[in-house]
């Protein structure tokens, strides 16, 4: 029997026993006297061990439903596959295949956004002096927690001087697109921190210390700006880690 089989092959068993076995419709009972013997003796076998018992349908329903919820939580099992639908070892190979390839072209577009968007060549005939630059303001946007936590939005405006003032130094020898912090790669430059701290001087009565995000659109602008300067020049690396670096000079 199916009650037997799952103790033998240690399969964890609910039981649900009616409190009054008496209140059961004779027509939903055992008639004969064998069979009553053998309902009673597997009613005992079943409340030997941890069991619930009932009254109606609906305490029923309850305790199947609480009892299950429990043993799959603190009992997970794997569940039963049908053979006919299990992954063979081609299946999973094809799988590992596919995602390789995904993971290979995802890099490639990453690359060839970066180059897009890092590599531009400079405009032709575009005169430095017709650029925004020295006193000319930039406007930025940026996003904080307020001090009622509210996320708010901003609009700061910073010349060109300070900005440059302010990332130079931490561009100096190399741009680094994704740096790492604790263990964990950030998809910033290494200035963005000094970026934050300009920006933390002209809404500090808001911002107070909270953390500052800033558009990660607006950051690559001011980088593609300064190269159409003049100020910076950079040409990309691959390294062994898989990470990417620009040599430039400022």
């Amino acid at each position: 029997m199916e009650y037997n089989f799952a103790l033998q092959s240690s399969i964890p068993v609910l039981g649900f026993v009616r409190k009054d076995i008496g209140q059961i419709p004779t027509k939903f009972s055992e008639n004969t006297l064998e069979g009553k013997e053998k309902l009673q003796a597997f009613r005992q076998k079943v409340m030997s061990k941890t069991c619930r018992l009932f009254d109606s349908a609906s305490e029923l329903g309850m305790a199947v439903m609480k009892s299950l919820t429990n043993e799959m939580r603190i009992n997970p099992r794997e569940g039963w596959v049908p053979a006919q639908q299990a992954k063979s070892t081609k299946d999973y190979e094809k799988e590992k295949e596919l995602h390789d390839l995904v993971e290979t072209i995802s890099k490639e577009n990453e690359r060839l956004k970066r180059r897009i968007r890092d590599g531009t060549l400079k405009i032709a005939g575009l005169k430095t002096s017709d650029l925004a630059q020295g006193s000319d303001r930039h406007e930025l946007k940026i996003g904080f927690n307020n001090r009622d936590k509210n996320y708010t939005i901003f609009s700061v405006s910073v010349s060109w001087d300070e900005i440059f003032q302010t990332i130079g130094p931490a561009m100096y020898g190399y741009i680094v697109r994704k740096v790492e912090q604790y263990g964990r790669d950030y998809n910033q430059y290494p200035f963005n921190n000094s970026l934050e701290h300009l920006i933390r001087s002209y809404v500090f009565e808001d911002a107070q210390n909270r953390k500052i995000d800033i558009k990660e659109s607006d950051i690559d602008t001011i980088v593609i700006h300064l190269k159409q300067l003049g100020y910076i020049e950079y040409q990309e690396n691959t390294h062994e880690d898989g990470k990417f670096s620009r040599d430039n000079s400022n």
